[in-house]
């Protein structure tokens, strides 16, 4: 039991660690690729909280999700756009 109880914790703070990442360069954003790490990070963390279902974090996990998606579509529109203004221009 103990050692149970410390395997869950430890796997709770990683996945503390992981979560704080994400949300902090969804945040920052650093020209999307923070946004895509976020993207990431929640994608992992989701991955963990569903095979161990005891594990919290999924409000977080879900942030980075979204917020860090939202930054790695925004990326893709403006690397998109400087693209098609460089074949437009003559």
């Amino acid at each position: 039991m103990v050692t149970e109880n410390a395997s869950l914790t430890v796997e709770q703070t990683r996945l503390n660690r992981m979560l704080t990442r994400g949300v902090v360069f969804s945040v920052i954003w650093l020209a999307g690729f923070g946004s895509s790490y976020a993207l990431y990070q929640g994608l992992l963390a989701r991955r963990m909280i569903k095979m161990n279902p005891v594990l919290r974090g999924n409000g977080r996990a879900w942030w980075c999700i979204i917020v860090g998606g939202l930054g790695a579509a925004a990326l893709c529109a403006i690397v998109g756009a400087g693209i098609f203004n460089a074949m437009t221009q003559p």
